[in-house]
């Protein structure tokens, strides 16, 4: 299936890591998809250290036809529980894969900066591959 994105949207970006997330995407697909869901992820991988997959969650199921598709996704936060944010400040990766009727149709990586700033607190900056 041939799709292009027309936009994304992080929403808040260049800021705190635990601030919630707001990810909205716009893209054209060739032909109707249904059933259409988006799975949210965030990977954190680090050299010689556990690669940790989180999973953020998952829209809900969507009819989309082809011209001017949208889908909006948020989470309060991106939950990374006991890892380490030694581990944390380093290059991670938000995922955006959709599956129509159960099958993996396109997925979407955006990379992630995250840097530890004074008094040891994440901060994160996600890139749009639009730029």
């Amino acid at each position: 299936i041939s799709r292009r994105l027309t936009d994304i949207v992080i929403k808040p970006n260049d800021c705190a890591f635990e601030e919630p997330l707001d990810l909205e995407v716009e893209f054209d697909a060739k032909r109707p998809l249904r059933d259409a869901t988006w799975k949210i992820g965030y990977v954190v991988d680090t050299i010689n250290q556990t690669r940790h997959v989180v999973d953020l969650g998952t829209t809900t199921e969507t009819d989309y036809e082809g011209k001017s598709c949208f889908f909006r996704f948020r989470v309060e936060s991106i939950p990374v529980g006991d890892v380490e944010p030694s581990a944390l400040a380093n290059c991670g990766l938000l995922t955006a894969t959709m599956f129509s009727r159960g099958r993996e149709v396109v997925q979407l990586n955006l990379m992630c900066q995250v840097t530890l700033g004074p008094g040891d607190k994440l901060h994160r900056m996600i890139y749009s591959p639009l730029g």
